[in-house]
């Protein structure tokens, strides 16, 4: 990597925690006093965020006795050691009791300082990379200080956090639940002859004998397939009617997935030779083991939806315009795009980009939005076969 490459990265790394550390300090509580660096121990900070301008002018001189000069006039302060320390989780901050690591801590300040003003001096400040930078931790500064996650769930009351899990209560309390096959025939003497096959059949055998033999027709091209059932027949949370009471007793009967009912079982339609595919235990959630996961579920709702209309006051107030036909225009380049797994003959020089996917069309989400966390199956939940 060149000289101007690697000095580049430098500035990114420094606007980058410039940032961060602005956003950390929109709304920081004050830390306790410090002195300047002397060889005694120093007390631990009592506050995680950096230390707030003090109104105090005892205090403001406190804070800007300078501990370095350098480059005719400029200094590092004691406010300044205060806010880095102050930046760092509380167990890391225990550390700068020690005077070495207090004078560890300044002399990396002191080099951030020197590699920050030299970048600044050769222009790299303006390049498009580190104002990039800049501007994506400045919109995190933002968010963090408007739409603050933590100051939502607080506001979220136990009432609110009651009536979700009510409204939601088959999230939490859910019966035991069976998963069958079956082969439906008109006769007991074919049901019969059927279930000496199906005991020593895989699934994928008894599904095929399903496709072939069952003449139940809602069921027979997916393999018999019923999906999940309760204890009553119904599916779960739709409550509809999959099966019969006396089925789903017969399928609850069977004590490991695989196994086959002793002896047919008379249906609507028919008689059934039904095969246990899959189970899901009961689930039951009180409100107590359940109410944090609510609050912060309600407040990342609340906080999406405020960063919406937020987003929204933002449009109607500056009025942009959008010209989607131009988008057109808009050539992607992928001639670097080898390597393994690429297809060959591809790429094919430089693409130009549909007025769709141009303009973000096809992707979710809006500006400030967080992506939602992945779909995961509830717990105790088998995954579908």
């Amino acid at each position: 990597m060149s000289k101007p490459a690697r000095l580049l990265c430098i500035v990114a790394l420094v606007l980058s925690s410039a940032g961060i550390a602005l956003s950390q300090e929109a709304a920081a509580p004050k830390p306790q006093p410090r002195a300047a660096l002397t060889a005694a121990p120093a007390k631990p900070a009592a506050t995680a965020a950096p230390a707030a301008a003090p109104k105090d002018p005892k205090e403001e001189t406190r804070r800007a006795q300078a501990i370095v000069t350098y480059a005719g006039g400029k200094t590092l302060t004691v406010g300044d050691l205060e806010d880095a320390m102050a930046r760092q989780s509380p167990h890391l901050r225990k550390r700068f009791s020690d005077p070495a690591e207090l004078k560890d801590l300044l002399e990396k300040t002191l080099r951030f300082a020197l590699l920050a003003d030299e970048a600044e001096k050769r222009g790299y400040g303006k390049n498009e990379t580190v104002a990039q930078s800049v501007k994506q931790n400045s919109v995190q500064a933002l968010m963090k200080a408007d739409f603050d996650e933590e100051a939502q769930a607080a506001a979220v009351t136990d009432a609110e956090v009651k009536a979700y899990y009510d409204e939601h209560i088959t999230e939490y309390q859910r019966p035991e639940m069976k998963r069958a096959s079956h082969i439906v025939v008109a006769t007991a003497e074919e049901a019969k002859a059927i279930l000496t096959e199906a005991k020593t059949a895989d699934l994928r055998t008894f599904r095929a004998l399903a496709r072939e033999k069952s003449i139940d027709e809602a069921t027979k091209l997916r393999g018999g397939d019923l999906q999940y059932f309760d204890p009553k027949g119904k599916a779960q949370p739709s409550g509809d009617v999959i099966v019969s009471e006396a089925f789903a007793k017969a399928v609850s009967q069977l004590k490991a997935v695989g196994d086959v009912v002793s002896a047919p079982v008379k249906v609507d339609n028919g008689f059934s030779v039904a095969k246990l595919t899959g189970e899901r235990p009961a689930i039951s959630r009180k409100l107590t083991e359940v109410a944090d996961s609510i609050r912060t579920r309600i407040a990342r709702t609340r906080r999406q939806e405020a960063i919406d209309a937020f987003v929204k006051a933002l449009e109607e107030k500056n009025k942009p315009e959008v010209f989607a036909e131009r988008a057109d225009a808009i050539v992607l380049d992928t001639s670097d795009l080898k390597g393994p797994g690429v297809p060959e003959g591809f790429p094919h020089g430089r693409t130009a980009m549909g007025t769709e996917a141009a303009m973000g069309r096809t992707a979710p989400g809006r500006p400030g939005e967080e992506p939602p966390p992945p779909a995961a199956p509830a717990e105790g939940e088998a995954q579908p076969e």
